[in-house]
């Protein structure tokens, strides 16, 4: 998936939306089965990122984001407000149609108030968690959340 509508920096830190991006620039990133997708290669997602993603008008039926399995960083209210239901970590080859993946291993922090208010209900931690770096959740990253 490329990133021509991504604010991605020289680090692969995804800022957010470029400016001027339209509804349908957004919908060229979401799936035929209403999932969207965050761009390959990305090893952060920057704070504030995504907050209120819905004045970027994501159809209502979305509510599953796909974030690279490159991404280690989730920042502080990167997805506050947001819509989603569900996060699946994807793998993809070049050409290929994303493919889930069950180990969201590479992850390393998910940042204050991250995904508070987004009735998040499905975020699977599952894999072997042998990074170097600890796993931080920090506080309100869930709020709001259904378990």
């Amino acid at each position: 998936m490329e990133k021509a509508i991504f604010n991605v920096d020289a680090n692969n830190i995804l800022h957010g939306f470029k400016s001027g991006v339209t509804k349908a620039d957004i919908k060229q990133h979401v799936t035929d089965d209403n999932k969207f997708i965050l761009p390959y290669g990305v090893v952060e997602i920057a704070k504030d990122a995504f907050n209120s993603l819905r004045h970027y008008s994501i159809p209502a039926n979305v509510e599953t984001v796909l974030i690279p399995d490159t991404c280690k960083k989730i920042g502080d209210n990167a997805f506050t407000g947001c819509q989603f239901k569900k996060i699946t970590y994807f793998k993809m080859s070049e050409g290929e149609e994303p493919t889930p993946v069950d180990s969201t291993s590479a992850i390393t922090y998910i940042g204050v108030d991250a995904f508070l208010g987004c009735g998040l209900t499905e975020f699977v931690f599952s894999g072997n968690f042998t990074n170097e770096e600890p796993l931080t959740i920090k506080s309100g990253a869930f709020s709001g959340c259904k378990s």
